[in-house]
């Protein structure tokens, strides 16, 4: 249960996620899901590594010229989501 479920279910949040819990999952299909996400979570991985590079850049671009280059933002957007992808994989 969510400490503050006023901040869980903000309509002004521009980010939602909802993950939808099966009511039956075969036997087989949670070791085919894990052998098809393990390529998958090493690129996300990789992906991720590269997103903690761009975030170090961007804390020093921030620090100097107070805002973030749209360039670096579109750079460190595709790990995040990959890593995010990867998680609710796991998940499910």
């Amino acid at each position: 249960m969510l400490a503050n479920p006023v901040l869980a279910d903000d309509p002004t949040n521009p980010l939602r996620l909802n993950i939808d819990y099966p009511e039956h999952v075969a036997n087989w299909r949670p070791l085919v899901q894990w052998l098809l996400a393990i390529p998958y979570l090493f690129i996300a991985g990789v992906l991720y590594w590269l997103t903690g590079a761009l975030s170090i850049v961007a804390f020093f671009t921030v620090l100097f010229t107070k805002q973030i280059p749209r360039g670096v933002f579109e750079l460190m957007v595709p790990g995040l989501r990959w890593n995010l992808r990867g998680h609710a994989m796991r998940i499910s």
